[in-house]
């Protein structure tokens, strides 16, 4: 009995993880967003978004990054809204000036590039330099 009982409760804790039977992902899917540097030198790049947290709300988080020459990085992954710009996952984007390298612009949408990763997720990428 007690071994029924165990594997009932350690069942219903995997569901509710949703291990067992993941959950959809809704109008929410998990995208990731890569910054691309295809320039020969490093760009430092600072961006600021809004996380949620369970106990004090939302709140802004700025994190800096380095993309090394013809490298990119994961700026985020996050669930993201089926139908937002690209553009909108941060709250700011601050791009370090580099003499003689061409940045664009993280503010329009068109900048961005959507792709699919292996696992057919929406991917962004943002080529910052050129």
């Amino acid at each position: 009995m007690k071994r029924v009982i165990s594997l009932l409760l350690l069942s219903i804790t995997l569901a509710g993880c949703g291990v067992l039977f993941p959950w959809p992902e809704g109008n929410y899917p998990m995208t990731s967003f890569y910054v691309k540097n295809a320039s020969d030198k490093p760009v430092d790049f600072e961006a600021t978004v809004i996380k949620q947290s369970t106990t004090t709300g939302p709140f802004t988080m700025s994190v800096p990054f380095t993309v090394n020459p013809q490298d990119s990085v994961l700026a985020r992954q996050v669930g993201f809204r089926k139908d937002a710009r690209p553009n909108t996952w941060f709250r700011e984007f601050r791009i370090s000036p580099l003499d003689g390298v061409k940045t664009n612009n993280p503010y329009k949408p068109e900048n961005w590039k959507q792709g699919n990763d292996s696992k057919g997720k929406t991917t962004y990428t943002f080529i910052i330099a050129e």
